[in-house]
């Protein structure tokens, strides 16, 4: 009979301890506890096992934001924009939420019009640092450096250190001058090395001019000297040949590697600024 009542106990404390381990407060705070840890997909995983027991959608908006930060976490914007729209009750923060996806998703336009729809006036917060962004990455730099004289929410110290990022960035998105490889290339078939001086590759321009030149020179002093049947002037032709051609390309690619390097830069400066208001 003792017995008897003691498995009885046992068989409540544990069914007890189950239902406990297994609902949705518990389940909530084990997902936050995966995610803090930066394990991202199981934590989503636990989420979406909360929405499936939360009968009564008393926890569903709440959770499909922390689904949509998940998401952002493992850099599936799509999924992220989606989910965050469901967090209908998360309004403080979820407009600025999407469009921050849409500006990585480079859907700029879509961006701005989200700011503007979850704002009826945008100030020099993180609402505003995006938005400027957004205005840079669509070359509206005369707006964008209008944003910057805007009323802010933030410290003096942190406005002025994020105005001084921004103004910088916003001078060099116009200074930029991209190199035209078609000229570069014209310039080098003119005279060898000159489009990669264009290009701005000095060393690379001066080798290739140096090298052509001398090869040229030489050639023609074998065949000034030993006739048009000089082997060494034909060789040395033929080279002088081959390494024309190839100044002539390296140029045009030394254009493209410019642009590519100075965007890059300007994209990594901007990403950097992302960053730093996207926590």
């Amino acid at each position: 009979m003792i017995m008897k009542k003691i498995i009885f106990l046992f068989l409540i404390f544990n069914f007890s301890f189950a239902i406990d381990y297994f609902s949705e407060d518990s389940l909530l705070k084990f997902a936050d506890s995966l995610y803090n840890e930066a394990d991202y997909k199981g934590a989503l995983l636990e989420y979406r096992r909360i929405l499936t027991i939360d009968k009564r959608k008393t926890l569903e908006s709440k959770i499909y934001f922390k689904i949509a930060l998940c998401y952002e976490k493992l850099k599936d914007y799509k999924n992220a924009i989606s989910n965050y729209e469901k967090a209908v009750n998360e309004n403080e923060f979820v407009g600025f939420k999407i469009a921050l996806n849409q500006t990585r998703l480079k859907d700029f336009f879509s961006s701005i019009t989200t700011l503007k729809t979850y704002n009826k006036e945008i100030i020099f917060d993180k609402n505003g640092v995006l938005y400027t962004l957004n205005l840079v990455s669509i070359s509206n730099y005369t707006l964008a450096k209008e944003m910057l004289v805007k009323e802010s929410v933030f410290e003096q110290v942190y406005y002025q250190n994020m105005t001084n990022k921004l103004g910088n960035l916003i001078k060099s998105y116009e200074g930029f001058q991209p190199k035209n490889p078609y000229l570069a290339a014209f310039y080098s078939t003119i005279l060898p090395g000159s489009g990669k001086f264009y290009a701005e590759r000095w060393f690379d321009g001066l080798f290739s001019l140096s090298f052509i030149a001398s090869t040229a020179i030489f050639a023609t002093l074998y065949f000034m000297n030993n006739g048009i049947e000089s082997w060494q002037g034909w060789v040395l032709t033929g080279t002088g040949v081959v390494f024309y051609i190839g100044d002539i390309y390296g140029a045009f690619k030394a254009a493209e590697n410019y642009n590519k390097t100075k965007l890059s830069s300007l994209e990594k400066q901007k990403e950097e600024l992302l960053n730093e208001i996207s926590d």
